[in-house]
């Protein structure tokens, strides 16, 4: 169909171009369109990346604290051995001494007696 341009008062050249100009405004504002939430998305994926950050550091820190927790439980479990083993050769040595006293008391008797 062939407009013409007494109906209009344009030109078909003059309506190409309005119509190619319309049509780059209306690519322009999807792109921005897009741009934009772009943006948004990159925003949102960079808090997640910080959310996902600190619960990373705040599960190592608990893993760390966990494990000195641990490890002062083992050292103390330790010590309480150790003194226990302790204790327990200072009963053995008390209990040779007594027995040897009693040795030589007997011993003494003995000798006393056959004199």
């Amino acid at each position: 169909a062939v407009v013409s341009t007494q109906s209009t008062g344009y030109s078909p050249c003059d309506m190409l171009a309005t119509l190619l100009l319309f049509s780059l405004l209306a690519l322009t504002q999807g792109q921005n369109t897009i741009f934009s939430q772009e943006e948004e998305l990159d925003s949102i994926l960079h808090d997640k990346d910080e959310i996902l950050h600190k619960r990373d550091t705040s599960s190592e820190e608990i893993l760390h604290k966990r494990n000195t927790e641990e490890e002062e439980e083992e050292g103390e479990i330790l010590h309480e051995k150790e003194e226990i083993l302790h204790k327990r050769d200072a009963k053995e040595i008390l209990h040779k001494r007594n027995a040897e006293d009693i040795l030589h008391k007997r011993e003494a008797e003995e000798i006393l007696h056959k004199r």
